[in-house]
């Protein structure tokens, strides 16, 4: 019988059938503060007014609760770096009409593991000791795989032929209290997870803002997305959005994506040209030179490393993108010195709304 059982076993790890777990993408609202906001286990934001929006009616990125104003399409990181002398870039959302789906490009980094809550509230179903906050949700996920697995087939990521070899474990956190009840904080830790190092790394928060009441003018068509001004507080290192002309005075809040800070391997960074940059573009834009929708690895490394906020013409730029359009916002930091493998970065992002006043 003992011969059987080890023959048996052999066979399973010999075929891999064992490990074929597939890979998978799912959702959680927040509801410890104000904000009523879509956190997915690949380490996005927002839902993009699609699936679960409309058959079930969550909200992507409501604030406050209930009000029906939303902000957030969606959003999701971005890392950048050197390996091997060559620029990768892995991305977990990007321009897109209609969101994540299973293969589709720029959506680069694969889980088996759903997403997971925890709370220090010793009354949630979920108190964990471990919590940081009232509601946490936590997740890990890969950029190593050029497929995603579905349980019966292997679907192609489209374009995604440089992994950069990286690990990423996630966390959100978001509270009751009110002086605290109107942001959620997203925190990052990049692992090395090659034999490779990365070099001039980068990490970033894209964001495809949107601030309109569904209530008053329902998700649909170009026009209920290009009503957005945006802007970028230098001191503050925050970049965010309004509505300019869509809704207005049934849409009284801003929007904003605020970088925390970072650390490589728990240490501070220290290095004299590490810097916060900060770009906006229009939506698919594939002909402004300026404001255009980067779609290349070189062209969204580029853009993380090379801000609108340090041109010779930031005043200007900044008078341009407070009228009305359909842009995403990017903010990244960088340069990280060389990552070895084993090695990470930390970083963090909040994502805040909050009244905005027509004084």
């Amino acid at each position: 019988m003992k011969t059987l059982i080890v023959i048996f076993l052999a066979f399973i790890v010999g075929s891999g059938l064992y490990a074929q777990l597939p890979d998978t993408y799912n959702e959680q609202q927040t509801s410890a503060g104000n904000i009523s906001g879509t956190i997915t286990n690949l380490g996005t934001i927002g839902n993009a007014f699609s699936g679960s929006f409309n058959v079930e009616g969550r909200p992507s990125f409501e604030y406050p609760a209930g009000s029906g104003v939303e902000h957030i399409f969606d959003g999701g990181l971005w890392v950048g770096g050197l390996v091997d002398g060559e620029i990768g870039v892995s991305t977990c959302a990007v321009d897109d009409a209609s969101g994540y789906a299973t293969g589709k490009q720029g959506f680069e980094f694969t889980s088996k593991n759903p997403l997971a809550e925890r709370s220090s509230l010793f009354d949630s179903p979920f108190y964990d000791p471990n919590a940081v906050s009232h509601q946490d949700f936590y997740s890990s996920f890969t950029d190593t795989a050029i497929t995603v697995f579905t349980g019966a087939n292997n679907i192609p990521i489209l374009n995604h032929l440089r992994p950069l070899g990286i690990k990423v474990d996630f966390q959100a956190y978001n509270w009751n209290f009110s002086f605290a009840n109107f942001f959620v904080i997203l925190n990052y830790r990049v692992t090395n997870i090659s034999d490779r190092p990365i070099d001039s790394a980068y990490v970033g928060f894209w964001l495809d803002g949107v601030i309109r009441n569904v209530n008053i003018t329902p998700p649909g068509g170009s026009a209920f997305y290009n009503k957005g001004g945006n802007g970028f507080i230098d001191s503050l290192k925050m970049c965010y959005e309004f509505d300019a002309i869509g809704d207005i005075g049934f849409t009284d809040s801003y929007m904003a994506t605020k970088y925390l800070g970072s650390e490589l391997n728990g240490d501070c960074v220290t290095r004299p040209n590490f810097q916060v940059h900060y770009n906006t573009w229009q939506f698919r834009n594939s002909s402004d030179p300026l404001y255009f929708y980067p779609t290349t690895d070189f062209q969204k490394y580029s853009k993380m490393q090379n801000g609108l906020n340090f041109l010779s013409s930031w005043q200007q730029i900044q008078t341009a993108i407070g009228g009305p359009n359909n842009r995403s916002n990017l903010i990244s930091a960088g340069p990280f010195s060389t990552i070895l493998p084993g090695e990470y970065i930390d970083v963090a992002f909040a994502v805040v709304c909050a009244r905005r006043s027509f004084d």
